[in-house]
């Protein structure tokens, strides 16, 4: 039997807006804009997970995106100002200016978004070296009104699986969903979002490097306050599930 290990990644979880950012919007837009677009709680949603096998970003995206290409040729979303440093938010309102942010584009790549993928590369690398696999799992929420898909929001499902042709395990991806649907949940591959998380040095060119994303519905979990409600609960249990079957197959 193969031995692997499972690095758990969470992109979005942090509410943190470094001082030093300057925004255009004001104080109580952008504490709505962060809260809509932080994957609120996911973190406590999976438990505690030691620091060898977790990766969480240091700050909001509305800092920087960890999860946006660099580069914003390659970024779909910069095209809507949503690119690694977000110059819009979500419904298009400006939140800040480029050529006045408080600090340097460099200074926010440097300093937090090159951290974070530097790692996940050296945890992936050191899992490697004792065993035969490394498993990254991209941990994630979003919002029951989402604008910026071609879904419309009563085709979200309660879960959503995002995967990659090359390095997303087909059994693993069904006994995953299996899981889901067996405690009720209503479960898509890739709708709304897509793809999985797979750093650069390894996409393509590592099979040992396998990737799932999970993302939940924030209506399975939340109430129209950002609380935690009677339902985390629930997910919570079928995350325990799905993790204690990722550790043992």
């Amino acid at each position: 039997m193969q031995k692997r290990e499972t690095v758990y990644l969470f992109p979005h979880t942090s509410l943190k807006i470094p001082e030093e950012i300057k925004y255009m919007a004001d104080e109580y837009t952008l504490g709505y804009v962060n809260e809509y677009m932080c994957d609120m709680y996911v973190d406590k949603l999976f438990g505690d997970i030691d620091n060898e096998h977790c990766v969480k970003a240091e700050v909001s995206r509305l800092a920087v995106d960890v999860e946006r290409f660099e580069d914003d040729f390659k970024e779909v979303m910069a095209a809507a100002g949503m690119g690694v440093i977000y110059k819009r938010d979500h419904l298009g309102g400006l939140l800040r200016d480029p050529s006045d942010m408080g600090v340097t584009r460099e200074y926010l790549i440097d300093t937090y978004y090159k951290p974070y993928h530097d790692r996940v590369r050296r945890l992936t690398e050191k899992h490697l070296e004792n065993a035969d696999e490394v498993l990254l799992v991209d941990c994630h929420s979003f919002s029951r009104d989402i604008l910026y898909t071609s879904y419309y929001p009563d085709q979200f499902p309660d879960i959503c699986i995002g995967t990659d042709n090359c390095h997303t395990p087909m059994k693993l991806l069904s006994d995953v969903v299996e899981i889901f649907e067996r405690s009720g949940y209503n479960t898509k591959l890739n709708v709304p979002f897509s793809g999985c998380y797979i750093p650069d040095v390894y996409y393509e060119k590592d099979n040992r490097v396998k990737g799932i994303m999970i993302e939940i519905n924030k209506r399975v979990y939340l109430d129209s306050s950002n609380e935690m409600r009677e339902g985390a609960a629930r997910i919570k249990n079928t995350l325990t599930t799905v993790m204690e079957y990722l550790k043992e197959n």
